[in-house]
């Protein structure tokens, strides 16, 4: 094993680390609501569900499909699905880094097709996967360090993801990525156009007025 695989090792796990203690902060403060996952509220939370939903449909879901729902938080992407009983899949796999919130979402959510996991990957293919705002909150203050940790999770997540990875950032306008001082990470498109690149597969852009400064992004297969 090489020095840089096992340094990247490790600063994986000192983000994870950080971002678990971050969420769990955020939950113990705002409770289960959409600011403890980092959203303004929660009309703008349902917006990037339907968003997410209406991705997930253009790229051929059926209820035979499973879902991953990286970054979790409190399960409401799981009650949003509930309530559209068109987009329940075969199974809903909840994975979270915050102990905390997947404990409340286990004690919560008693539904055979719904798992909630305190890991940070599956070992097993999934149809689709999603992030709903999940690297928005930086670990750190390093740009350039929070960008590789994103860009490495998302390759490995979208290795076992057969149909479809859904997921989306804020960005900036300006050329350079960035973390603002309040720890919000911002893509440029620069950036975003050459690890989409890297990545393969075929990407579309989603834009929405409501959301400003958002952009999804839907990958599928080439």
């Amino acid at each position: 094993m090489s020095f840089k695989t096992v340094q990247d090792k490790i600063v994986n796990t000192v983000f994870n680390i950080r971002t678990a203690n971050l969420y769990s902060s955020r939950f113990k403060k705002h409770g289960p609501s959409a600011p403890s996952v980092l959203w303004l509220n929660e009309q703008r939370q349902l917006k990037r569900f339907e968003i997410i939903s209406n991705s997930i449909l253009k790229a051929g879901f059926t209820p035979l499909d499973t879902i991953m729902d990286f970054g979790c938080g409190y399960g409401a992407f799981l009650e949003f699905l509930h309530k559209h009983r068109q987009l329940m899949p075969a199974h809903y796999y909840g994975l979270d880094l915050s102990s905390e919130m997947i404990e409340f979402c286990q004690s919560k959510y008693n539904l055979k097709k719904a798992s909630f996991l305190h890991k940070s990957h599956l070992d097993f293919d999934v149809g689709f996967s999603v992030l709903s705002g999940t690297f928005g909150l930086a670990a750190t203050s390093d740009v350039s360090m929070w960008e590789s940790y994103v860009f490495s999770n998302l390759s490995k997540i979208w290795s076992y993801t057969k149909n479809a990875m859904i997921f989306n950032f804020q960005y900036t306008d300006s050329g350079v990525s960035k973390i603002s001082k309040e720890r919000i990470y911002y893509i440029c498109f620069d950036r975003l156009s050459l690890f989409l690149d890297r990545l393969g597969g075929s990407p579309s852009l989603i834009y929405d007025q409501s959301l400003s400064k958002d952009v999804a992004v839907l990958m599928r297969p080439s």
